[in-house]
């Protein structure tokens, strides 16, 4: 059996409680955060090149964007751009055929992302943890969302993966929060593990016929989900695969379906039509 590994959760610190009388306080004036300005290019690849001017970061060129890393010991990333992160509020990409790893990691102010259609993958942590944007639109070039890819974007509200996509990896969405519904692509054969785990608001999902298995806690946690339909095609559901998913009420899984003991554990009901779980 798998064991999910654990969070540490930090309470929230509440402020002293006033005990004297009311007595006015000046409360100093909300101010909107201005962002920075500025200019910084140079090479981010095999003919690839990036300039960062009035908070827009564009990648272009005709090649591949290297392969970023992060160093969590110092919290620091390699990315040319990685120092300017918190002056970017936009990125656009043009002309090269993959978004590097860790590419835009942390770029917490980033609202758009224009990705064209030379783009055929997104690397692992490319986009994670970007908290601003609510939607992005992937290109129908792209077949390959890389692992942790878009996690912990916690103002996603929606994506449209498009049919091109094959293969959706490790936690691609894990810990989107506001994200409310997606649409498997059909070519995907394989939810992979924690995919969409913890994706809290999440409340519609579509599984086509081309997926043959749903990966380990590939849907765990997702508190809002009520119901789902298993395609004919699901071969196995693996362990906690839909742990933790405490609203859901209604569930078809075909009977030729592997289905792991724990793969709907801490759910309310569970049924098999043709195994139908109710």
């Amino acid at each position: 059996m798998l064991t999910r590994p654990k969070s540490t959760i930090h309470e929230p610190i509440e402020d002293n409680p006033q005990t004297d009388e009311a007595t006015p306080v000046n409360k100093p004036e909300t101010k909107t955060e201005t962002l920075p300005d500025i200019s910084a290019d140079g090479e981010c690849g095999e003919d690839s090149w990036w300039i960062l001017e009035e908070n827009e970061l564009t990648i272009s060129g005709s090649g591949t964007m290297e392969a970023y890393k992060y160093d969590f010991d110092n919290d620091t990333c390699d990315a040319p751009w990685f120092e300017y992160r918190d002056a970017i509020s936009s990125v656009r990409i043009q002309g090269i055929v993959n978004i590097g790893e860790y590419s835009f990691y942390r770029c917490k102010n980033l609202l758009t992302v224009e990705i064209s259609d030379s783009v055929e993958t997104i690397g692992e942590h490319a986009f994670s943890n970007c908290t601003a944007f609510t939607d992005i639109t992937i290109p129908d070039s792209v077949t390959q969302i890389g692992s942790y890819a878009f996690s912990n974007c916690t103002a996603l509200t929606g994506i449209i993966i498009p049919d091109s996509v094959a293969q959706i990896d490790t936690g691609a969405f894990s810990h989107c929060t506001a994200l409310t519904g997606i649409t498997i692509p059909n070519g995907v054969a394989e939810i992979a593990w924690y995919a969409f785990s913890d994706c809290t608001a999440l409340t519609s999902v579509t599984i086509p016929d081309s997926v043959l298995q749903i990966g380990s806690f590939a849907f765990s946690n997702c508190t809002a989900l009520a119901a789902i339909e298993i395609p004919d095609s699901v071969m196995r559901i693996h362990s906690q695969a839909f742990s933790g998913c405490s609203s859901l009420e209604s569930v078809n899984v075909p009977l030729r379906t592997s289905l792991a003991d724990d793969a709907f554990d801490d759910t309310t009901a569970i049924t098999q039509e043709f195994q139908s779980l109710t």
